[in-house]
């Protein structure tokens, strides 16, 4: 991946949520009468653009293994459950934000970003371990 790639990619990824974003703050204050501020919408467009160069590094990072498949195949792996529960955090966290959740915030960590991981042994390939990683 080029740096022109990947700032092309922050760039598309910025705009579109910033699309997302500016559609959603009028139709939860009209069609749903939500009391949707100006701040509480920047704070959830912050949240969301915030992952696309992260997504960039992820994907750079997954990618400089492309010579050697089992590591590739891990970083991929990796690359992906990071970037599902980085998105999905953020989401999560602009909804609550924006009032849009049930969840109290003191039970928000409690629910979020909860990773399995699979891991094949090495060897004669009958060991595995399955990893769960959950912050807090």
């Amino acid at each position: 991946m080029s740096f022109r790639q990947a700032l092309l990619f922050v760039v598309y990824y910025t705009v579109f949520q910033f699309i997302v974003v500016a559609i959603a703050g009028p139709v939860l204050h009209h069609f749903l009468g939500l009391d949707v501020t100006w701040t509480d919408l920047l704070l959830a467009l912050v949240l969301l653009t915030c992952c696309g160069p992260i997504f960039v590094g992820l994907v750079y990072w997954s990618r400089a293994s492309r010579d050697r498949p089992w590591a590739f195949t891990i970083r991929s792996g990796l690359s992906m459950c990071a970037m599902v529960v980085l998105y999905a955090s953020a989401v999560t966290l602009s909804a609550r934000r924006l009032g849009l959740s049930l969840i109290s915030s003191a039970a928000l960590p409690a629910y979020m970003a909860t990773v399995l991981v699979r891991i094949p042994g090495h060897g004669d390939g009958d060991s595995e371990s399955i990893v769960m990683v959950v912050p807090g």
